[in-house]
């Protein structure tokens, strides 16, 4: 069973939770549809980040690499009352164990089917785009219950 921790925020620039928090703390911001934040696996070096902003509609999912950069991101939108619609998703390549990006490929999705694919080398710099069309079927998630992530953090949609 994965364990989940809570803080407010992900301070990214850090790579650190910041103001960790208790499970009814958490629980109670998500019934009141104040910010927190889900750590993954660990509170230090999580697999995953969730960060749910459900009074903004929306919830961030991060997936962390070992040096804890983010190589996979998922924006959900609330499309309707209860229910999230996948609208982003950005995968980025890092040199080797250096912060500096090499590549990144980011997937615009609309809920009609309409898919634009933006991918970006770095050295030497390149930018590429393209448009098709997709089942949107696989991008809705319902938003979750408090504790029950599993639909939010799977990689492979």
């Amino acid at each position: 069973m994965t364990e989940f921790y809570y803080c407010e925020f992900w301070f990214r620039a850090k790579k650190s939770a910041r103001n960790i928090i208790s499970e009814s703390e958490a629980k109670s911001r998500h019934e009141s549809q104040a910010r927190y934040t889900v750590l993954v696996g660990s509170p230090t070096t999580p697999s995953a980040i969730v960060d749910v902003l459900l009074g903004k509609d929306m919830i961030g999912v991060d997936f962390l690499d070992e040096h804890l950069r983010e190589r996979l991101t998922y924006q959900f939108q609330q499309v309707a009352p209860g229910n999230l619609f996948l609208s982003m998703a950005v995968h980025t390549t890092f040199d080797e164990k250096s912060e500096s990006i090499a590549e990144g490929t980011s997937y615009l999705f609309n809920e009609d089917g309409r898919l634009t694919i933006t991918r970006e080398n770095f050295s030497p710099h390149h930018l590429e785009e393209s448009s098709t069309t997709h089942d949107p079927t696989g991008n809705y998630e319902p938003v979750p219950v408090f504790g029950h992530y599993s639909g939010l953090i799977a990689e492979e949609r």
